[in-house]
């Protein structure tokens, strides 16, 4: 399917790669939430939560032009910023369309640091170091823009300090809402945006094994639990998934997930 709006296409048809056929972008899965699923959510606007977590499949239209035909060194580093802020500009497309459809309380989640993944790491030494460098870009980005949507905002907005988060994901502390504000704010209609920086909590994490082991149960973070053939077809499957950091070559264990989960309860939920 080819999305002729989608920005990230368009930067790459600027540096004269060609156009490529993607997935579906982080910005149509958005307004199709808005215009198929919003208006049948029970919770009160003001009660409810909306998580907008991904961009990969935007991450992978770019990586993919990158792949194709190599940016050359000098421009590597307009290229890998503007893809970036553009990928990042879909997601505050989806927040301002998410607000303007009546959603009060949004949590923008960052993605995983996605050179760490087996599939970039099968591409040699280039993609990996493109890979890292637009992953940084992107998650720079990411939080750039939420500080600036969260001032035009105006009141105080909830939230949590990346360096509250301790064991197995517990915070130590922080300014979210509580329980009890939830009256006040649906008579005030208050919007709120949050981030949970996951992008830099697993680069922490990645940097200190022990800790990963520790946090998600994972004492492998190199290979991936299922190992598909180049047509994707399954040639094995580990019997140890709950020591695995990778599923498959893109996506996390069932363990990770359940960490991620628990990061998100006691930290947007709880609050």
């Amino acid at each position: 399917m080819q999305l002729a709006h989608w920005p990230t296409q368009a930067i790459v048809a600027q540096l004269g790669f060609p156009t490529l056929p993607s997935p579906i972008s982080i910005e149509t899965q958005g307004n199709t939430f808005i215009s198929s699923s919003i208006s049948t959510l029970k919770p009160p606007a003001c009660t409810r939560v909306t998580f907008i977590a991904g961009g990969d499949n935007d991450f992978g239209a770019v990586f993919a032009a990158y792949q194709a035909n190599p940016v050359p060194a000098e421009e590597l580093p307009q290229f890998i910023a503007a893809a970036a802020q553009s990928i990042a500009t879909c997601i505050f497309n989806n927040v301002n369309a998410l607000f303007a459809a009546g959603e009060q309380n949004i949590v923008i989640v960052t993605p995983l640091d996605a050179s760490k993944t087996p599939f970039v790491a099968k591409q040699g030494p280039d993609a990996l170091q493109f890979a890292t460098a637009l992953a940084a870009a992107y998650n720079q980005a990411l939080l750039a823009g939420v500080q600036q949507l969260q001032a035009a905002l105006g009141s105080e907005q909830p939230g949590f300090k990346q360096d509250q988060i301790g064991s197995k994901g517990r915070k130590h502390g922080g300014h979210g809402r509580k329980h009890g504000d939830e009256q006040d704010c649906c008579k005030a209609q208050q919007k709120t945006l949050q981030v949970l920086d996951l992008y830099t909590l697993f680069t922490n994490l990645f940097a200190d094994p022990n800790a990963l082991e520790f946090e998600t149960g994972a004492s492998d973070v190199v290979n991936p639990c299922i190992v598909t053939a180049a047509d994707g077809t399954i040639v094995s499957v580990c019997d140890d998934p709950e020591n695995r950091f990778w599923w498959d070559d893109l996506h996390v264990t069932q363990g990770v997930y359940e960490y991620i989960g628990q990061i998100v309860y006691d930290n947007i939920l709880d609050n």
